[in-house]
Parts: C-alpha cells; sequence; structure tokens
C-alpha cells in the first residue's frame, strides 16, 4: 500500500498527532494514493447519498434522487491573499470510505476528507489545517436542487436556518442543509422579483496558528425540513464516529468475501481488493425503489444525470456473476430481487430504471427501459449461478414464475430458425453506431443457449424435471444452429451477427468470447478465434477492441465501433482461460486489473480510447460492471473457481503465471463452509493445503504444459487417484479431495515446461508496446508461439523448465527468461519462437 506521509517535520506530526484525536488514530485497511491529477473523477460514495467531483477538489452532492449542489469549492484566506484551492491541490489519499485531498502552500496545508457515510443521507467534509499564520477557509458552491433525470422539482427557494446556522435550499418536500459550527455568513443565494443568485458561500472561524479539525456537513431528504435538519445535526455531531463505522463497513465486507494473496504480484492483489471495494460501491438503497445495483458513477455538471447512478438490468447480472464469485450472496440477492419487482408483465427484464421512476410515466413516455434484449437471457443466467453457488433453492421454488415469465419472453424473440432477434424487440450489446441495425448478435443468441441451459438446471434443482429435459433438448438443438450459422470457415472466425437481409456479418468481435466464457463454443474453432482476437488489431496494452483496427468502420473513439471497455477484457480474459489459452488470459485479466490503479483512484472506469492510452471522453469513470472485470478474470478465469452447492463441489481448475511459485485464496465459498486454499510450487512439485471442515468435495485441477509427466499424487501422503484432461495447449492433473478437514495434496511432475508474458499498462496517453502472444502450437519434442511485437524491441518472457530445452530459435534462452527480439518494422510484426526439448 501506498502510505502519504503527512510532513517531513517531526513536531509537526506531533502537533498533528495531537489535534486529530480519533481521526489522526484511525486505521486505514486500504489506500491508494498519488499527485493530484485535476481532471480526474474523484467522490465518496453510500448507499443514500454520493459526492462526484474532480481531484482539484470541486464535487456536487447529491442525497438520492436528489441533487443538492455543485461547484463546491473552497478557497484560503491568509495574510491578505485569497488562495484558490484547486490552485494548490497536491495529493490525493483515497481510502474505501472517504477521499483525501492536501492542499498545500508555502506557510500551510489543508487536509480536506470528504466522507459519504454508507448508510446516512448526506456527507462529512473534515478540514485538518496546520498554519504558520492565521488562515480562515471560505466554501463556496452553486445551489442546484433537482431532481435526478428524467423528473423535475417545482420553485426552488434557498434560505438560511438561523436555529441551525446553516444554509437551506428547498423544493417542494425536497430540502437540503449545508453548514459548519459557528459559520460566518459570506454570500448568500436568493431570489427576488429582481435579481437573483445561485451562490451561498460561507466562512469558517479563523484558525490563529498551528492545527486545528473543522466540520462541514451536507445533509439532504425527501421528506422536507425536520428530516433534513435532523440528519445534518446528526451528520455534524458524529462526522468522526460515522466515519469510523463506513471504514468498518468495508473493512468487514473485505474479511468476509474472497481476498487473495498474490507474493508475486502484490498490484494484482491491490487492485483485486480495491475492485471488491468498487463493486459494492454499486448498491444503492433508493427511497422509491428499494435497494438494487447501479451502473456507475460521473459528475453531472449542471444537469441531473450523475453518470449511470440509476438501476440497469444487464450491468446488475453482469455485476451479480463477480459477487458470487467473491461469495457476496446477500448482495446479488438484494440485485435479483429488485429486478423481480421491476419485470414487466410480459416477463421481459427491464434494461434502465430511473431512480425517479416512479415519480414519472417512465415505461411508456421514454423508451429506455425496454431498450434491451439481452437482459432478460442475462437475468435467468445469473438467477440458476446465484442457485448454484449459494444453495438458496428455495429462492428460485419461490421465483419459478417469474423465471419461466422470463423465458416465455426469450421465447418469443427467436426468429423461424431459431436465433433471438433484435429488430423490432430491442437491442442486444450493441446500441448504436454502424454495427446495427442487426437482425441478431452472436452474443444474443449465445445468450439465448446458456439462459435455457441454466433454466434447465433451475428445473433440475428445485424438481421440475420434465421442464429440465424439455430445456436441455432446446439448448443443445440450438448450440448447433449457432455453431453452424456464425463459424466461417474461410475467415476462420466467428461472424459478429446476421445481418438484416439475412447475410452474415462476418467481421471478428470480442463478442465472441462470451459463449466462450460458459464454454458454449467449438474448442478448436475458439481456439482459432482467440489467435484473431489477440492479436495488436483487437488488443491493447489496456483492453480489448469490439472489432478490429482495420476495420473500414473502426473509430478509436466509437462507442460501439472502436472503444475499448473493460467489459470486452474481462470477457475475453474468462474465455481465454476457459479454453486455456492463459498467455492472452493473463495479458487481458491483468491489464484490466491495473486499470483499478490507474485513472479515477480504486474506480475502474467504463471505456476508453481504442488507440491512446486514457480515458474515452465520455466515459462513465467509476463503473461497477468494470470493477466486476477485474473479480470475475481472477476468479472464474485464472483461477478456474466455481462453488456448486447442488453437487457438493468445489472446482478449482488454475492457470498460474511461469513466474509465480505461491499464492492462497481465503474464505471461499464451499459446498458445506467456507474453504481457505494454499498454493505452493517447488521444481517438480505442487502442493496444496486445503482447510475446510463440513463436508462435500473439491476438484484440484492445475494447469500443467503438454510435455509434463505425472510422477505421482498424494493426498495427506496417501497415493491418491487421478486422471488427466489434455486440451490443444494443456493438460490438467484432475484430483478429488475429501473436504473433510485439513489435507494436502502433492502432486510431483517432470519435464514441465511453461512461458509467461508481461501485462503492464503504458504511460498516460501512449499507444500499445506490449508483447502479443497470438498462439501456442505443441508437437511431440517442441512447441511453437507466434507473438507480435514492436519492430526492433527485444521483450523478456520468464520462463519455468527452460533447463530441458535443447535449442531456442527466435528467441534466446537467458537464465529463467526467454529474450525476443522482433526483426526492424514499423509497429507490430510477427516472430515465430520455437523451443524444441531434449
Amino acid at each position: 500500500m501506498n502510505r502519504a506521509r503527512r510532513s517531513s517535520s517531526v513536531l509537526l506530526v506531533f502537533f498533528c498527532f495531537l489535534s486529530l484525536g480519533t481521526f489522526g488514530q484511525q486505521p486505514k485497511s486500504l489506500e491508494l494514493s498519488r499527485p493530484v491529477r485535476t481532471w480526474e473523477f474523484m467522490g465518496s460514495f453510500g448507499q443514500r447519498a454520493g459526492v462526484f467531483g474532480t481531484e482539484d477538489g470541486n464535487f456536487e452532492a447529491w442525497v438520492y434522487p436528489v441533487k443538492l449542489l455543485r461547484n463546491f469549492h473552497l478557497t484560503f484566506h491568509i495574510a491578505g491573499r485569497e488562495i484558490p484551492a484547486a490552485s494548490i491541490a497536491r495529493t490525493l489519499i483515497v481510502h474505501p470510505e472517504s477521499t483525501t485531498i492536501v492542499y498545500s502552500y508555502d506557510n500551510f496545508e489543508v487536509r480536506e476528507t470528504i466522507c459519504v457515510p454508507v448508510h446516512e443521507m448526506g456527507a462529512v467534509i473534515r478540514l485538518e489545517t496546520n498554519a504558520w499564520l492565521p488562515l480562515q477557509i471560505e466554501a463556496s458552491y452553486t445551489n442546484d436542487l433537482q431532481l435526478m433525470w428524467p423528473t423535475a422539482v417545482g420553485n426552488v427557494w434557498p434560505g438560511f436556518d438561523d436555529k441551525l446556522n446553516a444554509y437551506t435550499i428547498s423544493g417542494e418536500q425536497y430540502f437540503g442543509i449545508v453548514g459548519a459550527k459557528d459559520l460566518i455568513r459570506k454570500a448568500d443565494a436568493y431570489v427576488t422579483d429582481y435579481g437573483s443568485s445561485n451562490e451561498s458561500a460561507f466562512l469558517l472561524p479563523q484558525i490563529q496558528k498551528g492545527t486545528a479539525t473543522q466540520i462541514i456537513a451536507i445533509a439532504g431528504s425527501i421528506k422536507g425540513h425536520d428530516d433534513a435538519a435532523a440528519e445534518y445535526q446528526k451528520l455534524l455531531a458524529n462526522a468522526d464516529q460515522l466515519e469510523r463505522d463506513s471504514a468498518k463497513y468495508y473493512e468487514d465486507y473485505l474479511a468476509r468475501t474472497v481476498s487473495v494473496d498474490f507474493p508475486q504480484d502484490r498490484k494484482l492483489q491491490e487492485a483485486y481488493d480495491w475492485a471488491r471495494v468498487s463493486t459494492i460501491q454499486g448498491l444503492v438503497d433508493s427511497p422509491y425503489l428499494g435497494a438494487g445495483l447501479v451502473a456507475g458513477y460521473k459528475t453531472s455538471s449542471y444537469m441531473a444525470r450523475p453518470g449511470f447512478a440509476w438501476f440497469f438490468g444487464r450491468d446488475s447480472e453482469w455485476t451479480d456473476l463477480a459477487l458470487n464469485s467473491i461469495g457476496d450472496f446477500q448482495t446479488t440477492r438484494k440485485a435479483l430481487e429488485f429486478i423481480l419487482r421491476v419485470q414487466r408483465d410480459n416477463g421481459r427484464i427491464p434494461h434502465e430504471i430511473a431512480q425517479t421512476a416512479t415519480l414519472t410515466d417512465w415505461w411508456n413516455k421514454y423508451v429506455y427501459g425496454t431498450a434491451s434484449v439481452d437482459a432478460t437471457p442475462l437475468f435467468i443466467i445469473t438467477f440458476d449461478d446465484y442457485v448454484t453457488q449459494s444453495g438458496d433453492v428455495d429462492f428460485a421454488k419461490a421465483n419459478w414464475e417469474p423465471l419461466a415469465k422470463a423465458y416465455e419472453f426469450l421465447n418469443s424473440t427467436y426468429d423461424a430458425e431459431g436465433f433471438a432477434q433484435n429488430q423490432p424487440i430491442g437491442h442486444g450489446w450493441v446500441e448504436g453506431g454502424p454495427l446495427v441495425p442487426v437482425h441478431s448478435e452472436l452474443y444474443e443468441s449465445a445468450l439465448a443457449v446458456q439462459a435455457e441451459r441454466s433454466l434447465a438446471h433451475l428445473a433440475e434443482m428445485i424438481g421440475k424435471n420434465d421442464v429440465a429435459s424439455q430445456m436441455h433438448g432446446a439448448a443443445e438443438n440450438r448450440l448447433k444452429k449457432v455453431e453452424q450459422k456464425y463459424w466461417v470457415p474461410a475467415k476462420n472466425t466467428y461472424a459478429f451477427g446476421i445481418g438484416m437481409n439475412g447475410t452474415m456479418d462476418e467481421r471478428a468481435s470480442v463478442e465472441a468470447t462470451v459463449p466462450m466464457w460458459f464454454g458454449l463454443l467449438d474448442q478448436q474453432h475458439s481456439n482459432a478465434m482467440i489467435d484473431q482476437l489477440a492479436s495488436s488489431h483487437h488488443s491493447t496494452d489496456w483492453g480489448m477492441r469490439i472489432i478490429s483496427d482495420e476495420e473500414s468502420i473502426y473509430n478509436p473513439e466509437g462507442y460501439h465501433f472502436g472503444a475499448v471497455w473493460p467489459l470486452f477484457t474481462g470477457w475475453a480474459a474468462v474465455g481465454e482461460y476457459k479454453y486455456h489459452r492463459p498467455l492472452a488470459a493473463y495479458q487481458n485479466m491483468r491489464e484490466n486489473a491495473m486499470l483499478t490503479l490507474n485513472g479515477s483512484l480504486g474506480h475502474d472506469t467504463e471505456v476508453l480510447s481504442g488507440a491512446y492510452f486514457q480515458q474515452h471522453s465520455i466515459a462513465s469513470p467509476h463503473q461497477v460492471w468494470s470493477a466486476a472485470m477485474v473479480l470475475s478474470p481472477v476468479l472464474r478465469g485464472m483461477m478456474g473457481l466455481k462453488n456448486n452447492k447442488t453437487t457438493k463441489t468445489l472446482m478449482f481448475w488454475p492457470h498460474v503465471q511461469a513466474n509465480w511459485d505461491s499464492f492462497s485464496i481465503q474464505n471461499l465459498a464451499g459446498p458445506r463452509g467456507n474453504v481457505d486454499l494454499t498454493y505452493s510450487r517447488n521444481g517438480g512439485v505442487i502442493s496444496l493445503k486445503v482447510n475446510q471442515a463440513g463436508g462435500g468435495f473439491l476438484q484440484f485441477a492445475p494447469a500443467l504444459s503438454l510435455r509434463a509427466q505425472v510422477t505421482s499424487v498424494e493426498i495427506d501422503g496417501k497415493k491418491a487417484h487421478y486422471e488427466t484432461e489434455t486440451t490443444a495447449t494443456d493438460q490438467h492433473v484432475v484430483v478429488t479431495v475429501p473436504l473433510n478437514g485439513n489435507s494436502v495434496v502433492t502432486i510431483r511432475f517432470k519435464s514441465d515446461f511453461e512461458l509467461g508474458v508481461p501485462a503492464d499498462l503504458p504511460e498516460l496517453g501512449s499507444t500499445s508496446q506490449n508483447i502479443k502472444p497470438i498462439s501456442e502450437k505443441w508437437s511431440a519434442n517442441q512447441v511453437e508461439y507466434v507473438f507480435e511485437g514492436i519492430g526492433g524491441r527485444t521483450y523478456d518472457l520468464p520462463a519455468r523448465g527452460l533447463e530441458s530445452a535443447a535449442s531456442v530459435t527466435g528467441g534466446k534462452a537467458a537464465g529463467d527468461h526467454i529474450e525476443v527480439t522482433f526483426p526492424p518494422g514499423n509497429g507490430y510484426v510477427q516472430q515465430t519462437v520455437v523451443v524444441r526439448f531434449k
């Protein structure tokens, strides 16, 4: 973790410690810090309120679903000067519960910590000051009371509450209060027949010299003055405790969900932890709609759309798959219950539900509610994943009717050939741009198959065997049609979709990795498809484009025809791991994860440029499903983890990077209680320590190269039965371990060989530089890799088992690495590396 230094002066630290009291003693479990980027998004996020701004300290405040103010900022008065805080913002420090901006000048430092308590309707701003001359802080903001899009408040009136000594803003029953202890009025917003001003400003009591802590509170209510006043007083009086409570909320969350320990990659571990935080920050408790998952956050400026801070069907469903993986079944169930509340009478699952949907004729006046088709099959898929991993079969029994209705709607979208269609029902993944209109996408056609498989499994679990048999048959018949229709032998690729005239849109797209995620597509065809997707034309150093940059319609800023989405990258990583392509998968997994520690600190953006490493100009910088696409690739992808409580089996099929020797995973949801796993590898021995008592089985199946020879497998020192499952690129040693206490699995082998690839982000604003692993082909006594790299550049690739190589062509063996130097050329060029064994 990065720990910001509070001062180089021992005396200053001492005085700060004395003045900060409980704040200064508060432990922080997670922390990120770096120099301020004034343009980057920052904020603090609760379930009932949020603060969204930029790292220069300018922000807006919401109490859902009401916006209270915007353009909140500080000014410092010292020695007759007025210094805008934004001009001296130096350091950003982020914790799960708060964001701190450090302002530093010649003779003072102010630390502004913004905290939205998890369960409160408001925010607290703590100002910790150390000054060598008398200093006074001014807070200014623009009153901006309005309901979240698409509704509105009527007349809005600014005011001042003498009893509270605080500023107010009201409209109908909506009420906001901003103030601080002993504030001094400076500028009042007003409305008269002759003029008006939306600007309010106040001064805090002057600090003579030394250290001080001052608190500003922002509160709101949808119930009027008294409720807002009670919230305001609570925030002001209990600011320190509320921040500690919020910190404890996140500490407890991290402690009860799946945690990882990656000694060889602490950055990946840190990104994983922050992705867990970022994902749960999508949980919003709306006063009108109840609790559910919103899609993301962004400043709204003078408007009333704060990013995607309203509810989405498919966004929450992709996020639920990650929540299931980390064992947060409670939040997944809340998200599914939310969807059940808003499901349409015809069984359709909505696409978007504004936080103010109940205050307007949302379903008839606006098209957004039923814009997409994919939310419905994803609902069935997510529901099955939740029940399978949590064991909550009663939830499936209680909601069989809505599940059946969702399938009835899905079934109504099929065309005469049996493909889920768009027109005129709704869009699939692609919403606009030159890739539409399209009759049907591979994406949604595959989701339809998986939805039938999922409904079949749900039916089995609740004893509806006739339905299960019917759905299994329908799914397999439809899958055959999908494989036959979408595979294009002449191009060795899966087509993007079926055009409106019935011809195939044969463009290769990352969407093909969605059916790979669920293991639907042919193994050989999928490997050929991955060869294309792994190239520099599809893959950047920060993620996957939706189509190749060689396509005529490609545009690096094209929202749906060229930009990079962390969502796509997560799809690709899980799909590539599923189809045993760990080199390409690892790059996608890790590059996606590193975005969490870049950009808006601790968050994952919605979309990036397809050509340069920078956030897209219209991106939502805190996108929840992007954070989920850090978690799923780590756990479902690299670790190959999935719990099945109905079969009482926890699957663990890891693909471990060549330079990793050990890692551990804690709090895995097992068949009957949590499971802890500790993996280590030393030479030709893999050891797995398993800690769980309660029953069931662990299916442990680590990947080895096709060259490796297993010599023995033991469980607790006794010979154990094992099987090997072989693919085109690796083999898995499959061992079944009873979960009845602490066990140690030992796998001994010889002649293994593995190669790794680097996966780091480039400098901000630059183009791709990383090596690209295109293909991997094994034969009797050699392995052939095809790579792309920048012409003339040399890359170091970590290797395990290199001592058994007789020769390396196209590269140079160097200890535990292979150096690959690419021939001269502009941009990316290809190089073949062949390792022949003794």
